[in-house]
């Protein structure tokens, strides 16, 4: 059954915007979520078990919910979110190796439900970095995705990927430009942003114009 987010839903879900067509959540998914924010290891086990799995993950939505809706809608997002924010080691393990488990990023929408999740871990690991560096190559699906997620996250190690595709000279000239209107702009009150912002502008690679 597919339903529409009202205003009154958007934000206290983590959906996407108002009108946003979402899946309404099975009972299988409502115990994940609930799952996701406990500190039992039994709990996460159960949790990485059904994440890895590609029969189970068809539980959580179909494949033409995967095929169409926006990676926020999908019932693995508010999972995802729960294990972020869990500060349990083991709640943190998992998300940080979902980042390389091959049937898990299989459909772009988990992918980009996992990039969405990362500003809510208090500390990116290595593993969160390495999926913004693939995610925010010139050839990526979810390159929009990755750089917005990057400035969300407001992490330093983050903020010099951006840095770098910003001086990749086979970055789409236009998109670069529009990076530095927003959401570069919309985060300039960042301290870690102001700092990469200064940075970026002594690189010899600097970044270029529409006319270079």
């Amino acid at each position: 059954m597919l339903l529409m987010v009202s205003p009154v839903n958007h934000g206290s879900e983590g959906l996407a915007g108002p009108g946003t067509e979402v899946a309404e959540p099975t009972q299988f998914a409502l115990q994940l979520r609930q799952l996701s924010s406990s500190a039992n290891a039994a709990d996460m086990t159960e949790i990485r078990k059904a994440l890895t799995s590609a029969e189970t993950l068809l539980k959580l939505n179909t494949q033409d919910e995967y095929d169409r809706l926006p990676a926020r809608s999908l019932a693995v997002y508010p999972i995802l979110t729960g294990l972020a924010r869990n500060e349990n080691p083991d709640a943190q393990a998992l998300i940080a190796g979902l980042g390389s488990n091959a049937v898990f990023l299989a459909e772009s929408g988990r992918l980009e439900s996992l990039l969405w999740a990362l500003p809510d871990i208090r500390a990116l690991p290595t593993e969160a970095i390495n999926l913004l560096r693939g995610a925010a190559g010139p050839d990526s699906e979810s390159l929009e995705v990755a750089i917005e997620v990057i400035f969300e996250t407001g992490d330093p190690a983050a903020l010099e990927l951006f840095a770098e595709q910003a001086c990749n000279a086979e970055q789409d000239v236009e998109l670069v430009q529009g990076w530095l209107r927003d959401p570069m702009l919309r985060h300039r009150a960042d301290p870690e942003v102001l700092r990469m912002s200064i940075g970026l502008l002594t690189r010899s690679g600097t970044v270029r114009s529409p006319s270079s």
